[in-house]
């Protein structure tokens, strides 16, 4: 039968390009401004990392070239023989800051002697070439950051770059710099933009095929109308005898169109049904290869069969090499996982675990579950590192609390009969002109003041009554307790540097609180030294807070009482009450401040990044 159109083609064209113009052109605009979105998102994220690392450096970094030079009296040396000196004391803590970022290149800059430090590859060292984005930020003696195209260290790649000026005595000397491969996020990026073109073009091709199904029906529709000769019977009235073949006709042809009909809308749910389905399987391998936490499947014979990106990463290996092997090839032996995932491949049932990983450094949990279809294991593993400090934290707001209520009690059962006692053993004292007895009087009086300094500690560490917060700036109050300090260091045979920047906004703090905060950590650091160290006590003021640094060159933190820092009564001191920094995370806890510490076998920094007030 000869196909009839019933629509101009025009018209189906109009209809098809505003289908074209009105959903699609919009979605591609979409997908383009989303992906450069995420990008921008990656790269604020790399740009934070970048500064982390930049602030490391500084905090390990002499006060200047030309001290390292004088303190070893190579004034006469050549500039190779002072710039092999100088490499000699900054590649360590290059190297060393670079083992914990190894995917990032970094090192110190002299004006005079070009690369004297960097990691983790030392083919540039000596060369003087600097980049323009490093006299921009000598101009403004800012730390600058910036995307270098043609970077040497990266073969010609493309990596975003920091730059810390470095100055002595107002004058700049060279600088630290940060960077790190932007590669990645220019796959994703990529990636993101083709996956939704490709999202675009399939919506496209759908609404193109329900447009192409409504003109169908339409034209059956007609079809039906003209070809059915019932619509007109006057027609056959003169052949009357065909009358019923005729019928036979129409109804064959009403079936086939029936049958036409029923298969055109099979089609379109077949189709329809396996777009949802390839667009499901697609979600679920985006979803498993976009989540930041490992994901992988074993076997029965224990042999990986997949693994995501963030497992790929996490172990370091490429999974084309990971697949086919078993875990105990890259991990070492843990009893208590091994038992776990026996447990789960023998019983069938989903199993969990957690505990600290030595080789990662952090909290990791696994979740196990018994995959029925290969008689294999489906692993999640993530890391609960934050959880487990947040759990630590809650321990030590409940300790303090503890405390809270202990003080409240003993600041008056205990202070007044102590107050007492020690108002008749001064009395006594007078009276006695016995020395021996003065000296016991003397000691039981010494002993009851230091019976109610830790009391002081008690109420300090719980402070029970409300703060009195004022608009004030941090260099403000530093410099009102300069004097004490400053005499504490000398008496102790210390040095101390002030590295305080201007602040622009002022904070809400209680002033007799951060004094203490101050003093316990100055004192803290004092203690953690030897004869002759240095103290540097330092201001930053940011965009949304201000950081107040403390450091010392002392011999760092054990690893293995790190978590335990600032819980009440725990203490390494033979004299020590264990309230110090207890005190210290509790002041910051009512000023919404955080605490971080780093440490290292060359010292110790506390930092304490306080947010600004919110009008």
């Amino acid at each position: 039968m000869k196909r009839i159109s019933l629509l101009p083609k025009s018209i189906i064209t109009r209809v098809y390009l505003l289908i074209t113009i009105i959903i699609t052109v919009p979605m591609i605009f979409f997908s383009i401004y989303w992906a450069n979105e995420t990008k921008h998102i990656l790269l604020l994220e790399k740009e934070k990392q970048l500064f982390t690392i930049a602030n490391l450096l500084i905090t390990r970094f002499p006060d200047s070239f030309d001290e390292i030079i004088e303190k070893h009296d190579a004034l006469h040396l050549s500039d190779d023989e002072k710039r092999l000196l100088i490499n000699s004391i900054l590649q360590p803590i290059v190297a060393e800051v670079s083992a914990g970022w190894p995917d990032y290149y970094m090192g110190y800059y002299s004006c005079n002697l070009g690369r004297v430090a960097l990691a983790p590859t030392t083919e540039l060292f000596g060369q003087k070439k600097i980049a323009p984005g490093v006299l921009k930020a000598y101009q403004s003696r800012h730390p600058e950051v910036f995307i270098l195209e043609d970077a040497v260290t990266r073969n010609g790649g493309s990596v975003l770059t920091i730059i810390f000026p470095l100055l002595d005595n107002g004058e700049i000397t060279g600088h630290i710099w940060v960077n790190s491969n932007l590669q990645e996020i220019f796959i994703l990026y990529y990636r993101q933009l083709s996956e939704r073109f490709l999202l675009s073009l399939l919506i496209w091709l759908c609404l193109m095929l329900l447009a192409r199904y409504f003109f169908y029906q339409l034209r059956i529709s007609f079809m039906q109308i003209l070809l059915s000769g019932k619509e007109n019977p006057e027609q056959l009235t003169q052949f009357k005898v065909l009358i019923p073949v005729a019928d036979a006709f129409f109804s064959l042809q009403k079936r086939e169109r029936e049958l036409e009909e029923l298969k055109s809308n099979l089609e379109i749910l077949v189709d329809k049904k396996v777009t949802e389905l390839t667009k499901t399987k697609q979600q679920l391998a985006d979803v498993i290869e976009s989540i930041s936490d490992g994901f992988y499947t074993l076997d029965s014979n224990w042999n990986f069969t997949y693994a995501n990106k963030a497992f790929e990463q996490m172990l370091g290996i490429d999974r084309e090499n990971l697949l086919g092997t078993q875990p105990g090839d890259y991990c070492p032996p843990n009893p208590a996982i091994k038992e776990v995932f026996s447990k789960a491949m023998k019983e069938r049932l989903p199993q969990q675990w957690e505990g600290y990983s030595q080789k990662y450094n952090k909290w990791i949990g696994l979740t196990i579950y018994p995959n029925n279809a290969d008689g294999g294991l489906t692993v999640y593993c993530k890391d609960i590192d934050q959880r487990k400090k947040a759990e630590q934290e809650l321990a030590r707001l409940d300790m303090l609390n503890l405390i809270g209520q202990i003080a409240a009690g003993i600041s008056h059962e205990i202070r007044n009969p102590m107050t007492t006692v020690k108002g008749f053993l001064q009395s006594m004292q007078k009276k006695s002109r016995n020395e021996k007895e003065i000296e016991i009087f003397q000691l039981m009086i010494d002993e009851l003041d230091r019976a109610n300094g830790i009391i002081t500690e008690f109420l300090s560490a719980a402070k029970i009554k409300k703060t009195e917060k004022k608009l004030n700036t941090l260099a403000s109050i530093l410099f009102s307790i300069k004097p004490l300090i400053d005499a504490n260091i000398l008496e102790e045979g210390h040095n101390i540097r002030y590295e305080v920047e201007p602040e622009q906004v002022q904070l809400q703090v209680d002033e007799k609180e951060i004094k203490q905060l101050i003093l316990n950590l100055v004192r803290n650091g004092v203690e953690a030294m030897e004869s002759k160290g240095l103290l540097t006590i330092a201001i930053h003021p940011g965009s949304s807070g201000t950081t107040l640094l403390v450091s010392d060159r002392g011999k760092g933190i054990p690893a293995e009482i790190l978590d335990k820092i600032g819980t009440p009564f725990f203490t390494t001191k033979e004299s020590g009450t264990g309230l110090g920094l207890s005190t210290c995370y509790g002041i910051a806890s009512r000023h919404n401040a955080i605490i971080n510490c780093a440490t290292s076998p060359q010292g110790t920094t506390f930092s304490i990044y306080f947010n600004y007030p919110q009008y």
